[in-house]
This record gives C-alpha cells, structure tokens and sequence, in this order.
C-alpha cells in the first residue's frame, strides 16, 4: 500500500487521502447494517415456512433480498465515485447464487450423511472437492464482474478481481488460528476465540474500502490548477511533520480571519504549501470563485512574504500540501493531502475488526 504519493499522484485517487479514513470506516458500517437488516427481515416466521416448503426458493429470495440491500447500501457510499447502478446488481446477482450454492451443498451433504447410501464417504468427499472449488471460484467471479463495473471510471485495475478472494482466504486463516491452539493440544483456556460473524460480515467489505482507496481514476476535476510549481514540488513525506505543519496552519489561519462570508459565495477551496520549518506559505485557488474572492480570506495576508519568486529562486526543497476550504459563514477546514499512510489504516482496521471479534464473544 504506497505511502509515497506526491501531490500530482493525489489529484488522481478515486479516494482522496484525506477521505480515507471516513471512508472506509462507513463503507464497513453501512455494509454490516445492511447485513444486519437483511437478517432481521428474513428471520422472520413466513421465511422458516418458505424453508420448508422449498430451500432453494428460500436462497433465491434470501440472496436477492441481502444482495440488492447490500449492493445499495455500498452505492449509495460509493455513487460520488462510482455512478453506475450495476454495482448493486453485481451484488445482488453474485449473492443469489452464492446463497443458492450454499442451499445446495448444505441440502446433499445432508441427503449422504442422513440417507444410509452404500458410498456416503465418497460423495461427501465430492461435496467438499466441489465446495472449495466454488470457494475459490465464485469470488473471483465476484471479483471479476465488480471489476467490469469499476473499469470505465478506473485505470489499470486489474488486481481487484482477487479483492474477494483475499477477503476469503483472511476469514480461513482467522478460523484456522483460532483453533491452532486446540488441535496443537492445549488446553481450551488458550484457545483463540474469534466470533467468525463479525470476521465474514466486515472482513470483505473493509478490504474492499481499503482496495477503492488504491483507486485511480481516469478523469480529473480539478487538473486545471494543478501543474504548478506549488503542484509539483516536493512533499514532505514524513507524516508526523505533516501534521505538525497543519496546526501550525490552522491556527494562523483562524487567528487571522475574522471576516464573516456571504453565503452567496459558498465553498472556497485552496491548495496551499507550508515549508518544513512553516516560515513559508504558498497558496493557489482551486477553482475561479476562490480566486474571486480570495482578498476575504487570511491567505494573501500569511503569504505576503512567500511569492512564487522566492519559491522558485530559493529551491526550496519540500512542501507540506494542504486543502484549505473556507465555508461560509465562518467555517474552516484544513485537510493534509497525505494524511493516514495506507497501509497504517489498513492494519488499524484488520486490527480493529480482529480485536471486536474477540471481545465480543
């Protein structure tokens, strides 16, 4: 998971650094409250009827239901993104079936085990051949179709096909883990406990949140401002300076702005680079509305000392870069364009999953 992105690499992310976080914290959510939903409603007295009456009617109905639940709940995250409504029938259509082989594997291991049949063993073998066949099979199907639907608004994503396989095969090794302790002989005190409803319903959807962070897409709103000399310089890569030099930044911004905006106005956006020891500031507007009214804003004022000239005569060799946006009437928002390396929120997510799991058997 790169940490190394530059300013120029940043305008190109489906998901912006500094969105990551709420991002993929969300996406996660919004995907568990699906499930949890999706289990509320079918585990109500008609459903347990239509299991009686015909288990594979029941996957259908029940895959379509969670599937169309769950893929609407990620579109609606996702459509800032990702426009296309065959997401949901992606999801939708992938779960149906999932749900039905599952019926139908579940229904013949239980017809050999229960039947008195002269080769039981040998047919359950078959089924569990065939099960870790759709295993792997279906999320790289899964994969592969959500692939399909990314790839118009994407660039060279190829990888995102293994997505649900990763997904998969990190819920085996959970489960593997957590029993080691006790196939190695210990005693049952020591055994990793892990509640595996959590791990499958979270495991895919927050390596999926992860996996749009990686995104790059195609087209670029805002590229027009943004081969500059303030664009392309160095960034300062090291995060904790960063996020000292976004204090510092906030704090000379508020002290200095006391002038309310018309609301008329609305949002005003400016990328703005602080030097590593913060005695330089350069700012450009994103947008012609910012440069209209940029004199309503503290920016001239904390730049006046640090023209484009100086910048360029000193070389200066590193730049912290920021998303400055002033809301009216008096809001103010500073965003660091690298904000949490990837790979920190990544392992901060498994982790935190990891752990829920355990506490909350």
């Amino acid at each position: 998971m790169p940490t190394s992105y530059n300013f120029a690499d940043t305008q190109q992310l489906l998901i912006k650094p500094f969105e990551r976080l709420k991002f993929v914290i969300i996406f996660i959510l919004i995907t568990a409250l699906s499930h949890v939903v999706a289990y509320f409603v079918y585990s109500q007295p008609a459903f347990d009827l239509l299991w009686e009456e015909s288990p594979i009617q029941y996957g259908v109905v029940i895959g379509i239901m969670q599937g169309t639940l769950t893929g609407a709940a990620q579109w609606f995250i996702i459509r800032k993104y990702i426009s296309d409504l065959k997401w949901i029938l992606v999801v939708a259509a992938t779960t149906t079936f999932i749900t039905c082989i599952r019926t139908v594997l579940n229904m013949w291991q239980e017809s050999l085990i229960f039947s008195g049949n002269v080769f039981p063993k040998q047919g359950i073998i078959l089924v569990y051949v065939l099960t870790v066949l759709i295993a792997i099979g279906t999320p790289l199907i899964y994969g592969w179709l959500q692939w399909y639907v990314l790839r118009t608004y994407i660039i060279n994503a190829r990888w995102w096909i293994f997505i649900p396989l990763i997904a998969g095969l990190a819920t085996i090794f959970i489960s593997v883990l957590g029993g080691l302790p006790y196939y190695l002989g210990f005693s049952p005190d020591v055994w990793l406990r892990f509640n595996m409803t959590i791990i499958n319903q979270t495991l895919l959807p927050a390596t999926q949140a992860i996996g749009f962070c990686l995104l790059k897409k195609k087209s670029v709103s805002e590229q027009t401002l943004l081969h500059s000399p303030l664009a392309l310089a160095t960034d300062i890569v090291d995060y904790w300076d960063v996020k000292k030099l976004e204090k510092i930044l906030y704090a000379s911004i508020e002290q200095r702005w006391k002038t309310n905006l018309s609301t008329s106005i609305g949002k005003l956006k400016y990328l703005v680079g602080v030097n590593r020891n913060g005695s330089m500031i350069i700012y450009e507007p994103m947008n012609p509305v910012s440069s209209d009214n940029v004199e309503q804003t503290p920016l001239p004022e904390l730049a006046s000392d640090s023209s484009y000239a100086t910048f360029e005569d000193e070389h200066i060799t590193g730049f912290a870069k920021f998303k400055v946006a002033f809301i009216p009437p008096g809001m103010l928002q500073v965003y660091s364009w690298r904000s949490i390396p990837l790979l920190w929120l990544g392992l901060a997510v498994y982790g935190g999953i990891i752990g829920m799991s355990m506490f909350s058997i």
